[in-house]
Parts: C-alpha cells; structure tokens; sequence
C-alpha cells in the first residue's frame, strides 16, 4: 500500500468514527430529553448490561448500545433483532444508499424522476436562472406573470431543506421572487388540494404517508411499514419534527389506535386540535398508494432503502410530496420494529 492509499484510508476511518460519535452524542441527547420529559427511566445497571453484551455479540462493539438503549426507554422493553440508528446509518445506509447518488434533496428533479407522481412545477430556480414547466429560461417579469395568472396558493420548496424546513406557502400573486433570489435553487408548485379523509384530523396541513420501501437481495421491494404524519396547531407542515405527530398505518389502511411525538411519547388516541380518533380513519387509496412507491422504487433501484412522503388528492390519486435516500428509521423502529432482521 503506498503512501497516498494509506492517506485515504485513514482519512475514512477517521470520518467514520467522527461519524460515530456524533451519531452516538444524538442518541444520548433524545435518551435525556426523554427521560426528562416523561420523568422515569427504565433502562438500569443490568439493563445497560445486557444491551451492551447484545452490542458487542451482534454487531462487533458494544459501543452501539446508546441507540439500543433509547430504543428500550421508548418501547418499555428490549427487542431482540433491532437494528441501532447509529449501525444502520454508518454501515448499512452506506453500503446500500451511497452518498454519491442521493439526488432525493434535489426537489427540482423529482417530477423528472416520477412523472405522474410528483407533481409538476409552475416554476423552477436552478443556479440563477428561472425555468418555466418546460424547463425552458424566462425573465424574472415572465415567471412573475405565469404566477399572477395562476392567483392561487402555492408552495415554494428548497432544494436540500428538510423535516418542514425550506417549505412556504405564499398566495402566487402576491410573490416577490427578488426575495428569494438568495435561494440557490427552489420549485414552485400548486399546493395539493388532500382527500377529504386526510383533512379530517387536521385540515389545515397537507397530511402524508410516509412508506418505506426496502429493495431486498432478490430485486423485489418490500414495504416496511407506513406511517401518516399530520399537523398540529397551526402549522402548516406535518413532520414530527416541526410539532407535529404521527401514527402507523396497518396493513388494511386504517390507523392504529394511538399517536406519538418526536421523543416516541404516546400523545393520545385522538388528535388534539379536531377530537377525532385516530383509529378512525382510513387511509384512502391506501393499496393505490403502496403500489405507487413500489413501482417508483423500481424506477430508481440504485438504493436500497427509500422513504416516500405521499398524500393522496381530491380525486384518491397519490401524489408524491417528497422522497428521501436518508430516511429517519429509529423512531419506527423503536416503536413498532425490528423491521430490519434480515440484516443480521
């Protein structure tokens, strides 16, 4: 091994465990923001033991016990086959969905990627440029016209923003683009109109599945699992991250019977604002749904692991807000999982 081969290695090993300890600092961060929230904690001296013990036999160091153990203070027990946040990101989504082609952040790219299930633009900032549908260059004063004409909401999405974050709904007429010209790269879209069935908990976000799919080693795509994510409040976006909650989905499309928060604490079986029961609700289009994020998997199988964000239209059409090549899966994974077995 010569010199410069020795330099990268060490450089990928030392990024690797820079990794690591971050991943691991966020795991110890939410276990005390729970345990403060909630008032107890559940995993003791022996406790730590076993999941460490566990650690060192399944996956080589008991040095992923954190997440193990976050895992345990939000289930109320251990799960024998869970996969750690901290494993699963470093090793797994490395091998399986490499940096390299996660082109999910480009939201500019997606209706190009998923005709028929993104939506298309009105109009598109790429560089400094501004496109119309057509991806075809217009003046500032043209693309300024096309969103008079179309006088309705709209919702203007940043390229690589995420959990909520980069999202604005703004009324088209009234839109200045000079004072987003700082933004690299943006779509501007028509805000879907949901089915009436995702509005019922609460009408004032756009609510949406997120699947997860998974491309396993015969080439077919497994669902995860499902999960409707909602407002609360008056936010108008649905992540768990900005204030919002979430509920699974079971396999017939009908919610469970309990929601949860961003630190996995039950928030209750109705949603706080409306007083409707979660288990109420039925996913409309549900199998339509599933069967789009399959067939889109499909499209780009180049990663293995792929969380789709979808709602479902007035018409019970799916329709892709959102995918992304990194997917948040400890949450799910302590609550409902292991989901993720067939990696041991």
């Amino acid at each position: 091994m010569n010199s410069i081969d020795m330099v990268k290695r060490v450089h990928r090993y030392s990024e690797e465990k820079i990794r690591l300890y971050f991943y691991r600092k966020q795991a110890h961060r939410l276990i005390k923001q729970l345990v403060n929230r909630r008032g107890y904690k559940i995993v003791d001296k022996k406790k730590m033991r076993m999941l460490k013990s566990y650690a060192k036999k399944t996956f080589g160091s008991s040095s992923f016990w954190p997440w193990l153990s976050l895992y345990t203070e939000i289930r109320g027990e251990f799960k024998t086959g869970w996969i750690p946040n901290d494993y699963f990101l470093a090793c797994l989504s490395r091998q399986y969905n490499p940096e390299s082609i996660r082109i999910s952040a480009y939201k500019t790219f997606d209706h190009k990627v998923f005709p028929n299930f993104a939506p298309d633009p009105l109009l598109l900032k790429i560089g400094k440029n501004i496109y119309d549908s057509d991806r075809r260059p217009i003046a500032i004063n043209k693309a300024e016209n096309i969103l008079a004409d179309y006088n309705d909401e709209v919702v203007l999405k940043e390229d690589e923003g995420f959990g909520g974050h980069g999202v604005k709904f703004i009324e088209s007429g009234k839109l200045d683009l000079d004072t987003y010209s700082h933004i690299s790269s943006y779509i501007i879209q028509p805000v879907i109109q949901q089915h009436e069935d995702l509005g019922l908990l609460n009408d004032k976000t756009v609510n949406t599945v997120r699947v997860l799919t998974y491309l396993n080693d015969e080439g077919e795509i497994d669902i995860k699992y499902a999960y409707l994510r909602f407002g609360i409040g008056e936010s108008r976006v649905d992540n768990a991250s900005s204030g919002g909650g979430f509920c699974f989905v079971k396999s017939n499309g009908h919610l469970a019977e309990g929601a949860y928060n961003r630190f996995g604490i039950k928030i209750g079986e109705r949603h706080p604002d409306s007083g409707i029961t979660f288990k109420s609700i039925a996913i409309p289009s549900y199998e339509k749904v599933l069967d789009q994020c399959i067939k889109s998997h499909k499209i780009f199988p180049y990663l293995r692991f792929i969380g789709w964000d979808v709602t479902v239209n007035k018409l019970g059409d799916p329709v892709l807000l959102e995918w992304n090549s990194a997917p948040l899966i400890w949450l799910p994974e302590a609550l409902n999982g292991p989901f993720f077995e067939e990696q041991l």
